[in-house]
C-alpha cells in the first residue's frame, strides 16, 4: 500500500521553488547586468585589473576642465625603450588602454583604433616582431581619452626580458616633457572650481535606468502574483508565509 503525500505539501513545495527562483532572479539579474556593463560597455569607465601588468597614467594632479556633457579630452603618450641582442621569431604585445590608442614601434605604426569604431575594453594582441631591430628599440603608445586621464595596461610575450607597464615607463600629457609614470591606484584627480551636477539633475539623468528596473520589478511582481494565485486556487489547504507574499517579493526586486 503506497503512502501519498497530502496535496497541500506538494503545493507548498511548488510555492517555495517559485519564491527561491524569483529571489535568485532578483539578485542575479541586476548583478549580471552590472558585470556586463562594467566589462563591455564603452560608456562605463571600468578598468579590468590583471597581475601581469599595472595600469599606469600621468602622475601629477591637475585641474580637470569638463565640458557640458561631462567629458574631458586628454591625450597622453607613453614610451618605453628596451634593448635586444637579436630579433626573436615572434614577439606579441598585449594592450589595454583607457580609451583609444595608436601603437608605434620605432616610429612604425603597428595598430590604431583612434577612429573610435573598436571597443576599447577588448584586449588588443599585436605582433610587433617585424618592427623590431637588434639594439635599442622604442615603443610608444599615444592614448586619447574623453572621460579623464588616459591610462595603459600592457605586457609582452617572446622577449628575453618581457615588457610590462610599470613606473619605469615615461609619459607626457598633451605635449609636455616626458616624466616617469604612476600606477593608477596611486592617482587622484582634483576638480577645482567645478560646478558639479545637483542630485536632482543626476536623478533625471538616471531616470531611464530607474524606469527599466521598475518595469522589470513590476513584471516579476505580476508574474509571481498570477502563479501564487493559481497555486493557491489548486490547493485546498496551503500554508501561507507572510514573509513571502507578492508584496514582499516586489520589495526585494526593487
Amino acid at each position: 500500500m503506497s503512502c501519498l503525500k497530502p496535496k497541500h505539501e506538494n503545493c507548498g513545495r511548488q510555492k517555495h521553488i517559485i519564491i527561491l527562483a524569483l529571489i535568485f532572479l532578483a539578485v542575479a539579474g541586476p548583478l549580471g547586468w552590472l558585470i556586463f556593463k562594467a566589462f563591455y560597455d564603452t560608456e562605463v569607465p571600468f578598468l579590468k585589473s590583471d597581475k601581469r601588468a599595472q595600469w599606469i597614467l600621468y602622475p601629477l594632479s591637475f585641474e580637470v576642465v569638463m565640458r557640458a556633457e561631462n567629458y574631458v579630452n586628454m591625450t597622453a603618450k607613453f614610451e618605453k625603450d628596451f634593448e635586444i641582442n637579436s630579433v626573436p621569431s615572434r614577439v606579441v604585445l598585449y594592450v589595454r588602454t583607457f580609451e583609444n590608442f595608436t601603437l608605434r614601434i620605432n616610429d612604425n605604426e603597428v595598430y590604431s583604433n583612434l577612429d573610435g569604431k573598436a571597443n576599447w575594453k577588448k584586449l588588443v594582441v599585436a605582433d610587433i616582431s617585424r618592427h623590431l631591430k637588434a639594439g635599442i628599440n622604442k615603443l610608444s603608445v599615444q592614448v586619447h581619452c574623453r572621460y579623464g586621464p588616459p591610462a595603459i595596461w600592457a605586457y609582452s610575450d617572446g622577449l628575453t626580458n618581457n615588457l610590462s607597464t610599470d613606473t619605469t615607463w615615461l609619459v607626457s600629457l598633451s605635449g609636455s616633457p616626458p616624466i616617469a609614470s604612476q600606477t593608477a591606484d596611486d592617482f587622484s584627480v582634483y576638480m577645482q572650481d567645478f560646478d558639479s551636477l545637483m542630485p536632482l539633475h543626476m536623478f533625471a539623468r538616471k531616470s531611464p535606468m530607474l524606469a527599466i528596473f521598475f518595469a522589470i520589478s513590476a513584471a516579476a511582481f505580476l508574474i509571481y502574483s498570477k502563479i501564487f494565485t493559481s497555486v493557491a486556487a489548486e490547493c485546498s489547504t496551503i500554508t501561507r508565509f507572510p514573509a513571502f507574499t507578492p508584496q514582499t517579493v516586489l520589495i526585494l526586486l526593487i
